[in-house]
């Protein structure tokens, strides 16, 4: 099954050690700045999830409509998950199956499911499919998770560096993107892959985002004091919201 790009640290990390065969000083530091990497995200991704299960507990949301999920993120779930990705393959594992569409035009009826899903997907697209993507997901789901990187966090772990994801539109620059980020110099992309990606991460701040999920209410996922992630919540009735988890 292919993996999602926020998804794919394990293979793309044999790739570059198998890239730098030997073990080479550089290779080596990839090898190790990804493992810490994925390790520090999914401190995040696991605390995040035991927040989701409190919002919307599985005897209450067995069913869930994940779009732009991947496998490996529900491992060992004990929820009926549906996953909505055009990169993963139809399958079905367990509890778990795999359609590939597009969260922009879902193929399913209103309020069809208990409870839709998103995770690190919406940054990914332009901001009128943003308000296409956000309404489908409030149009199919009675409740609605939809997480989102915060633009204004110093650190961004599309680009791996810090400040760079303020001003856009210098990372359409080869040199920027290549040579003074982590990203470029971990995968070293030619420039095409520099522009495509440039014009594939459009991270937004708080007030664009509330925006686009209007009947919903505003998490924050904050580190040190900082606002890292923002959540849309809707929550199916009786369940009482905090605005903040912190790390």
């Amino acid at each position: 099954m292919q993996e999602s790009v926020s998804e794919g640290w394990p293979g793309r990390r044999r790739a570059v050690i198998t890239e730098h065969a030997g073990l080479s000083a550089r290779g080596l530091f990839a090898h190790v700045f990804l493992t810490l990497c994925h390790r520090v995200g999914w401190i995040f991704r696991r605390k995040r999830l035991a927040r989701f299960d409190e919002l919307f507990p599985a005897d209450t949301c067995g069913a869930v409509l994940d779009v732009g999920g991947t496998f490996s993120f529900w491992e060992g779930a004990n929820r009926r998950v549906t996953i909505v990705n055009p990169l993963v393959n139809p399958a079905s594992i367990g509890n778990l199956v795999s359609l590939q569409g597009d969260g922009r035009a879902l193929p399913f009826a209103d309020k069809s499911f208990p409870l839709v899903f998103s995770n690190s997907a919406i940054e990914h697209m332009s901001r009128e499919d943003m308000r296409r993507f956000a309404g489908e997901l409030s149009r199919v789901g009675m409740g609605v998770y939809c997480q989102t990187p915060n633009r204004w966090f110093p650190y961004d772990t599309h680009y791996i560096a810090c400040f760079w994801h303020w001003w856009p539109q210098l990372l359409h620059n080869y040199y920027i993107a290549r040579y003074l980020t982590g990203w470029g110099w971990i995968f070293k992309p030619d420039r095409k892959a520099v522009e495509d990606w440039a014009n594939e991460v459009n991270l937004i701040g708080r007030k664009d985002f509330a925006a686009l999920f209007p009947d919903c209410t505003i998490e924050r996922e904050t580190f040190l004091g900082m606002t890292k992630s923002f959540m849309a919540v809707r929550t199916l009735p009786g369940t009482r919201l905090s605005t903040e988890q912190s790390l």
